[in-house]
């Protein structure tokens, strides 16, 4: 049985097959079509290889359980300090800490000397997490992590003023989690739930926010697990 979403993509890859080409449509329009049949057929191509890697979806369907309960609660009255104009109100101890974890940063400053400090305790960390699941096996191009440099400060920037300009309590930049960051890959399912599972029960981690893709991939069928987990030190990455 297909859901909403497979019914609107199947009938979406049908129409765009049958109108690709049709010189009746103007050029834009059989441009849009083709990118749309292309995108489709990237989406089912994914799927189909999805399914070789995870036969019974055992990672779409894992329950990555956050420590925070999320970020943000809904104001009863909407009178609260941290409340936008949509009502919400969001957690001060989800803020980005200073350096000595004294307080939350109020510079941009502030939080490249929080991530400095914070970036050898999160790759010792995450290296450990990626040797205890490897086990012996060594590391191959289908099993590897990775860690991306610091996040650049003027992108850093774009995003605090775009995505968290208006969030209270502030500054914007305390909302940015992606500073530190890094990636792990397994070539199983089996591996990446092990993953998750020694995340969840480190009582060092503490597991802020989770996007499980798998759930919900992409049209174009990519899927990941974005997590972001506050380390010893207080930082979020």
């Amino acid at each position: 049985m297909m859901n909403g979403d497979d019914e609107y993509e199947a009938v979406a890859s049908i129409l765009a097959e049958e109108l690709v080409g049709d010189h009746s449509l103007k050029e834009e329009t059989n441009q849009f079509l083709l990118t749309l049949h292309n995108y489709l057929d990237c989406r089912e191509k994914m799927d189909a290889k999805y399914l070789e890697i995870d036969e019974f979806q055992s990672i779409a369907n894992f329950a990555v359980t956050t420590d925070s309960n999320g970020i943000i609660e809904i104001e009863t009255d909407g009178s609260g300090s941290g409340s936008n104009n949509n009502g919400h109100y969001f957690k001060p101890e989800y803020q980005q800490q200073n350096a000595d974890a004294t307080g939350p940063i109020r510079s941009m400053d502030d939080l490249y000397e929080s991530a400095r400090h914070a970036q050898s305790i999160y790759q010792e960390k995450i290296s450990q997490l990626f040797k205890d699941i490897q086990g012996e096996e060594e590391e191959s191009c289908s099993s590897k992590v990775t860690f991306a440099p610091l996040k650049g400060r003027v992108r850093a920037q774009e995003k605090a003023d775009d995505d968290y300009g208006k969030r209270t309590p502030g500054p914007a930049e305390c909302w940015l989690y992606d500073i530190v960051r890094g990636s792990v890959e397994f070539p199983s399912a089996d591996k990446l739930i092990q993953c998750l599972e020694w995340l969840q029960n480190d009582p060092t981690i503490h597991i802020v926010k989770a996007k499980n893709r798998f759930q919900t991939p992409t049209l174009t069928g990519y899927r990941d697990l974005n997590l972001q987990i506050r380390i010893p030190g207080e930082h979020i990455c």
